[in-house]
């Protein structure tokens, strides 16, 4: 294995970058930063820190909590816009914080959920292919 295959372009997973091509999601692209991204991981800490003793359970936390904590995350420091995403009758829903941070907290969204998560971790990824494809031209 070349050791430059795992090097990625950390300063564009911190400022962020439009992914497309998400698994059954068509043609919706998401403007995302990295999933490990600083802000990602002090916010996602500080939250951690001030759940109650009980809910904390030693180093594990109730999935169900977990989940909470992230949808909160992700909404502030991960996704910052959609395209291509329609309400039942085809018109375009434009990005929207307070709306993303609902979808991300519904259980019957969690398709949505997942592929915020899905793009973020794979914007290092992403950079990689376009710079492939930048070489090849």
């Amino acid at each position: 294995m070349k050791i430059s295959s795992v090097k990625i372009d950390s300063a564009r997973s911190e400022k962020g970058v439009w992914i497309d091509n998400i698994p059954e999601f068509g043609d919706v692209r998401l403007l995302v930063r990295g999933w490990n991204n600083v802000a990602f991981r002090r916010m996602q800490q500080e939250l951690m820190r001030a759940l109650p003793r009980a809910q904390r359970r030693g180093v594990t936390i109730d999935p169900k909590i977990q989940d909470q904590i992230n949808s909160k995350v992700m909404r502030e420091t991960i996704l910052f816009g959609w395209e291509n995403i329609t309400d039942d009758a085809g018109t375009p829903i434009p990005y929207d914080k307070e709306l993303a941070g609902e979808w991300l907290d519904d259980p019957d969204m969690r398709a949505f959920f997942d592929a915020v998560i899905w793009a973020s971790m794979n914007v290092a990824e992403a950079v990689s292919e376009d710079q492939d494809e930048t070489a090849k031209n």
